[in-house]
């Protein structure tokens, strides 16, 4: 969704003096970009306050800690708005990708036969060795959304039928909102469009 300008707008847009205009558009720039901040961290923070809330009110403990990585093999949206502070960590701690594996997580997601190609090839490329997330901290909003609550065993054999897991509808709300407002696309699309992150192959 994109903020448009009236034609009565438009209008006196283009009667004005440029330096008016830009000047105009460098606060509007600025007050869009705070504002987007703004919902960006709404959204982390409700999520994160659940969890925290779920892990003081319920009996079953949380599952999901590092270590486990066995949500890290699915296609995950970003959100335009997100990814650029995600963008902006990558390039300040000199993250390098292989891109070509990255553009093959895309087109398996693209083709719609994800979960068919191999579970190591299915692996997130931000998953550590140690199946820790490496960016924790700029971690996608949608790597926030579940708690797990049964045994981690049936999360690592893949038998969804028996892992319980919470969603507030609070964070559904908020992230519903959130995503129909900047729309987006999977994190594999928006990390094939930054060429800083990626290793340099030798001619």
């Amino acid at each position: 969704m994109k903020c448009g300008a009236t034609e009565q707008a438009k209008h006196l847009i283009n009667k004005a003096p440029r330096a008016v205009v830009e000047q105009f558009e460098k606060q509007y720039d600025h007050s869009m970009s705070a504002f987007a901040k703004v919902t960006h961290d709404m959204a982390y923070q409700t999520a994160n306050l659940f969890i925290r809330e779920t892990e003081k009110n319920t009996s079953e403990p949380i599952s999901c800690k590092a270590g486990c990585g066995a949500c890290c093999h699915q296609p995950v949206f970003v959100s335009d708005d997100e990814f650029v502070n995600i963008r902006e960590y990558l390039i300040d701690t000199g993250w390098k990708l292989d891109k070509e594996r990255v553009q093959m997580q895309l087109d398996a997601t693209d083709d719609g036969i994800y979960k068919e190609i191999s579970v190591p090839d299915r692996r997130c490329v931000f998953l550590g060795e140690n199946s820790s997330c490496s960016i924790y901290e700029a971690r996608p909003l949608l790597c926030r959304r579940y708690n797990v609550y049964s045994d981690p065993k049936h999360c690592a054999s893949g038998a969804t039928k028996e892992i319980k897991y919470d969603v507030s509808p609070r964070t559904e709300g908020h992230l519903s909102a959130y995503f129909a407002y900047y729309g987006g696309k999977t994190f594999q699309a928006h990390l094939v469009d930054v060429p800083e992150i990626f290793e340099t192959k030798d001619a």
